[in-house]
C-alpha cells in the first residue's frame, strides 16, 4: 500500500508528507466512492487544482497537495465514526500539514469555512469535474441541472475590508469578480 502512496506523490512532485499520510494514501487505492478509485480521483483533483493555481498565479505546489489530501479520510471512515473531510482534516494537522491543507481538506464539503483560495479552488474544480456526466455516477439530466445552478451560483466572499475615519465596511464580490481581481492584482 505504501508503495502507492509514494508512487501518487512522486507523479505529482509532492514531497515532504509525513510516511502516515504515504500509508493512508495507498489505502486509498482499494476504496472507491460514486464508482470511481479515490486514489485516482485525489490524484485527478491534485492536477486540476495546480493546473488552477498556475492559472491564477498562486501556488501550485500547495494546490495539489490539498486535492491529493481532500479524501484521505475516506481511507478510515470504516475505523472512525465521522464526516471524511472532518477525519482528513484531523489526521493532516495531526501529522503536520500546514492550516492553509488541513483547512481544505476540512473545508472542501462546505462543513466549515475556507480560510485561504485553497479551499475555494477545491469546491470550484469539484464542480467542474464531479459534475461531468459519469464523474459522480450523475444522469445527463442532472448534470444539465448542476451546470444551470452553477451558472446562478454566486457565492458571497469577503475581499476587501476598507477602513474610514468612522467606520470600516466590509466589500463582498462575486467569486467570477474575486478571480478576475486576483489576476489583475496577482495577490491572494
Amino acid at each position: 500500500m505504501r508503495e502507492a502512496g509514494e508512487q501518487a506523490a512522486f507523479d505529482l512532485g509532492i514531497h515532504g508528507l509525513h510516511p502516515e499520510l504515504i500509508y493512508l494514501l495507498g489505502r486509498m487505492q482499494y476504496r472507491t466512492s460514486y464508482g470511481q478509485n479515490i486514489l485516482k480521483h485525489s490524484c485527478e483533483v491534485a492536477r486540476i487544482m495546480g493546473i488552477m493555481a498556475s492559472e491564477l498565479g498562486l501556488d501550485a505546489q500547495i494546490a495539489k497537495r490539498c486535492g491529493l489530501l481532500h479524501d484521505i479520510g475516506k481511507a478510515l471512515t470504516h475505523e472512525i465514526e465521522g464526516p471524511h473531510a472532518q477525519i482528513g482534516m484531523e489526521y493532516c494537522k495531526k501529522y503536520g500539514e500546514s492550516e492553509i491543507v488541513y483547512n481544505a481538506v476540512g473545508c472542501h464539503h462546505g462543513d466549515i469555512e475556507a480560510i485561504s483560495i485553497y479551499g475555494i479552488l477545491y469546491y470550484v474544480g469539484r464542480c467542474h469535474f464531479c459534475g461531468a456526466p459519469g464523474a459522480c455516477s450523475e444522469t445527463i439530466s442532472s448534470y444539465i441541472n448542476r451546470l444551470e445552478n452553477l451558472k446562478n451560483w454566486q457565492p458571497r466572499l469577503p475581499v476587501l475590508t476598507k477602513h474610514t475615519q468612522f467606520k470600516q465596511e466590509e466589500r463582498y464580490e462575486s467569486l467570477p469578480n474575486l478571480m478576475s481581481w486576483m489576476m489583475t492584482h496577482r495577490c491572494c
